[in-house]
């Protein structure tokens, strides 16, 4: 298929150099030939995206609709937390560990962290955050992770070293 795509290229562009000998208007067809065989090239010669490297055409398509996701799903489908059985938000942190790059939000959650069940971890006082994000051990023994990530995606910004330690061992746990 890549052997091919070569040897389409050489013809289609020899057939156009050919003719502009005696047509010179068909250089015209350079302006689309031009840019998708510079496309194509890239394609061709890139190791990062094997979906480009195998489906060109529709990897360039599902790219584009990646790009334009967020103001899909804010206007017309569902939001990041959503979904069944996962969520875009943790197919997108399988997606950036598979890749192995960061895979935390910098700036905590886009979970509701005032609703019912989160109260100790916006408390004042050290000691009942701890425990808010202690008390989530008896789910992870129960293979129920959201309230674990929720909590420490939630203090994540805490002041206090202590609390980022038991985050990290719980998310431990997790994986």
């Amino acid at each position: 298929m890549r052997r091919d795509f070569i040897i389409t290229l050489v013809v289609v562009l020899a057939v156009i150099f050919g003719l502009s000998w005696y047509y010179p208007v068909v250089l015209w067809s350079l302006i689309i030939v031009g840019p998708l065989s510079l496309l194509g090239l890239h394609v061709f010669f890139q190791v990062k995206h094997s979906v480009l490297r195998n489906f060109p055409v529709i990897g360039h398509i599902r790219y584009f609709f990646e790009l334009i996701r967020p103001e899909i799903n804010q206007y017309f489908v569902e939001s990041n937390t959503d979904g069944v059985p996962f969520s875009r938000e943790q197919r997108s942190i399988v997606y950036q560990r598979a890749k192995r790059t960061m895979d935390t939000l910098p700036f905590g959650t886009q979970k509701d962290v005032y609703e019912v069940g989160y109260e100790w971890v916006n408390h004042s006082n050290l000691w009942l955050r701890r425990i808010a994000i202690v008390s989530t051990l008896h789910f992870i023994r129960q293979q129920d992770f959201d309230d674990t990530l929720a909590l420490s995606e939630a203090l994540l910004n805490d002041k206090e070293d202590l609390l980022h330690k038991y985050c990290c061992l719980l998310r431990k746990d997790y994986h």
